[in-house]
């Protein structure tokens, strides 16, 4: 299978992913507490070590420690964003702006560089984007916090991505991807040292927090599972190709959150509060097909 096929399986696991995290964190599960247990789980991916773990150097193992605790401020950065805000804007906010880091890191500092028709397919998926996150005057709340912090969230997963796509050159792809997944949870030690902070993951840990039901629970495992299909599959479509064309393919993501959000909303409006009116709607599809387009280019350049 080819890197462009896996990516947009794993977008399709992270879209999933992005609208149980929305449910989740503004329904019952503080960013904080949930930051933790998603890069806690995250360890689970040493199943994978007999296939592939091997000893990077001492020099290496800082890289991807570092890297993991890059990835863990980009992903704390986010469940705060989303826990305020709409999550389909916040996502698209993040997933416009991270390709544009990433072009410009990759350019920099990985020496990676686009052709013609690349360079035409990137302009189009990230066009498309960008006017699906311009929308009417918010009724919800969006404040410059929220656009700070989606921000912030874009530039460190543009350093993540960036530097997982050094790691891939340096090591193997389950090596270097385990070794990551250590450095995220090492940052998440960091929460520890604020008592507010520790309080709730305690409490969440010992079972004290009785708003978080077996339910809860159960939902909050399913939707880590699918977010972590997603998340290794788009890092080995990274390994794969081309960093910058594969953030590029965040619109793929956020297609398929709109479309989950608009089913949501239809038949489950209490689970879900989102802004969607004709004109919207009608926004967002032609965005949509801007970033189709884009992908049957890029299916005919990759091909």
């Amino acid at each position: 299978m080819s890197w462009l096929n896996i990516a947009i399986i794993g977008y399709f696991f992270l879209a999933l992913a992005n609208v149980g995290d929305k449910l989740l964190i503004s329904r019952a599960i503080r960013p904080v507490v949930y930051t933790f247990f998603t890069c806690l789980l995250g360890l689970l991916v040493f199943v994978l070590a007999p296939w592939g773990l091997a000893w990077p150097g001492f020099y290496q193992l800082l890289i991807c420690l570092a890297t993991g605790i890059v990835f863990f401020i980009a992903l704390f950065l986010l469940f705060k964003a989303i826990s305020i805000a709409e999550v389909s804007r916040v996502v698209t906010i993040v997933g416009g702006l991270t390709p544009l880091f990433v072009f410009t890191f990759s350019y920099f500092f990985l020496g990676e560089r686009l052709d013609i028709s690349e360079i035409t397919v990137f302009i189009m998926l990230i066009a498309g984007i960008v006017l699906v996150s311009v929308g009417e005057k918010r009724t919800l709340v969006f404040s410059k916090k929220a656009i700070l912090m989606a921000l912030f969230s874009a530039f460190f997963y543009a350093g993540f991505y960036s530097l997982s796509k050094y790691i891939y050159f340096k090591q193997s792809f389950i090596s270097g991807f385990i070794w990551i997944r250590v450095g995220a949870f090492l940052g998440t030690l960091a929460f520890l040292t604020r008592s507010s902070w520790r309080r709730a993951i305690i409490k969440a840990v010992s079972g004290q927090t009785q708003a978080i039901s077996t339910k809860i629970k159960l939902l909050f495992l399913s939707n880590q599972t699918v977010g972590a299909l997603g998340f290794i599959l788009t890092n080995y479509a990274i390994a794969l190709g081309s960093v910058t064309l594969v953030n590029a393919m965040q619109g793929v993501q956020y297609a398929f959150v709109l479309i989950l959000t608009i089913f949501i909303v239809k038949k489950f409006p209490q689970l879900l509060r989102e802004k969607i009116t004709g004109r919207i709607l009608v926004q967002k599809i032609l965005a949509i097909c801007l970033i189709g387009i884009g992908l049957v280019l890029l299916y005919l350049t990759n091909g």
